[in-house]
């Protein structure tokens, strides 16, 4: 406790004696303190009060098959309410084939990495460096007033330097530079999003289609081999003489018309399959199993919602409103460069 009031009564002595010192160490202290108070525009979502429903009255119909029901969350993986495990699949397997979403995740993972990069020009530098030289040191003779230079001993000089650099963020530049860097990665994350979402869409258009198209075939197959087997019996009666001639050229006419729906039934199921197989980054001649309609289905409940609120979930929209909190990020950027910056070192 002594030697504290004695320490404490020599810094009051050397402060008395250097007020104009303590002055400036002030200053600077207060200029220090002030860190993180950001400059320049702050824009902000407005507030907007929102209905608890979309109606005076809730909405919650019901039927034997479909429900609709209030919801206020987004959908994520729609595609799962098919409940199709070969959709899920296929989907599944797009999305780690598809070019444009591996691109995707690879601009978001870059701007992931300068958000952290951002982050550290809050933190305090530290480097450090060493050298390590050779010489022999050199002696001053003299004989008869001449002055002369003789070798000496060999010697090793060790360097090393350690730098401490810190720039306090006064006026919020640092702050704000990680804002725009965090803005951005949402602008790359709602991109991803958006391109996960038309993926999907398109796969889950594809393989609907393909399952439509393929149980149209069936039936279409269906009805001709039925009309080329009722034919076949006119023919038998038209011989035996049961049946009239125009009857049996009335079938010949029908099961033909039903042989020529089978050929574009099958070109629609072939295309649906080519374009699924292009979808899931494989060659046309993919050998791939195409779902049945009995497989996919109907949601049982089907979720609503303001459409404010799905325009604001739209990824394109979600993008613009990180790109504007982007731009507000780099106006106070600008701002703050217009004030002066503090190294420490």
């Amino acid at each position: 406790m002594k030697s504290a009031r004695y320490l404490h009564g020599q810094v009051r002595q050397k402060a008395g004696r250097s007020a104009p010192g303590m002055a400036r160490l002030g200053v600077l202290l207060g200029v220090v303190a002030a860190a993180g108070c950001a400059v320049g525009p702050h824009l902000s979502t407005p507030a907007v009060p929102a209905p608890k429903t979309y109606n005076a009255h809730p909405i919650n119909l019901h039927s034997a098959q479909q429900r609709v029901q209030w919801t206020t969350q987004e959908a994520q993986a729609w595609w799962s309410l098919f409940r199709s495990t070969p959709l899920n699949d296929y989907i599944r397997q797009a999305m780690q084939a598809n070019p444009d979403v591996q691109a995707a995740q690879a601009a978001l993972a870059r701007e992931q990495s300068l958000i952290a990069v951002a982050q550290g020009g809050l933190l305090p530098s530290v480097g450090a460096g060493a050298g390590i030289s050779r010489g022999r040191a050199q002696r001053t003779g003299a004989n008869g007033g001449a002055s002369y230079r003789i070798p000496g001993n060999l010697y090793s000089l060790l360097l090393g330097t350690v730098d401490v650099h810190y720039n306090p963020d006064v006026f919020g530049r640092q702050a704000d530079l990680v804002h725009a860097a965090k803005a951005q990665a949402a602008v790359s994350r709602a991109s991803l999003h958006q391109s996960e979402v038309f993926l999907a869409a398109a796969v889950s258009r594809a393989v609907i289609s393909g399952a439509a198209a393929q149980a149209q075939l069936n039936a279409a197959q269906q009805i001709a081999a039925a009309d080329a087997h009722l034919l076949h019996l006119l023919q038998r009666e038209y011989q035996l003489g049961y049946q009239n001639l125009q009857s049996v050229d009335q079938q010949e006419a029908i099961t033909a018309a039903a042989q020529a729906r089978i050929a574009p039934l099958q070109a629609d199921v072939a295309a649906a399959r080519h374009g699924l197989a292009a979808l899931l980054g494989q060659s046309p001649d993919a050998d791939l199993s195409m779902p049945t309609l009995a497989s996919l289905q109907l949601p049982a409940s089907l979720p609503t919602t303001l459409p404010s609120a799905l325009a604001a979930q739209r990824p394109d929209i979600q993008a613009a409103t990180a790109e504007l909190k982007v731009a507000a990020a780099q106006a106070d950027v600008a701002t703050a460069d217009l004030y002066p910056q503090f190294n420490i070192t």
